[in-house]
């Protein structure tokens, strides 16, 4: 008797809707090199299901694209959804 073998390949896509208001600005990202959506690190923590600390870690780390406005940083949303 011979012996077959299947491949399956199955293929996700993510797609999140945040239906409650939350701050967001519109800026241009020097990094991005385009005007995007900036969330403050509070708002980041929630989107990312994260703790602020690591945030504010992963800022030190430059691992997100940072905007300081004159109140408070902000992280740019496309940075953010890469980690």
């Amino acid at each position: 008797m011979e012996k077959s073998r299947s491949k399956i390949t199955i293929e996700t896509d993510e797609v999140w809707i945040i239906k409650r208001k939350r701050f967001f600005v519109r800026c241009y990202c020097h990094k991005c090199e385009r005007e995007v959506s900036m969330v403050p690190p509070d708002e980041a923590a929630l989107l990312a299901c994260r703790d602020i600390g690591s945030i504010y870690m992963s800022m030190e780390r430059d691992q997100f694209h940072i905007y300081y406005d004159e109140t408070k940083p902000l992280i740019c949303l496309n940075s953010l959804c890469s980690i």
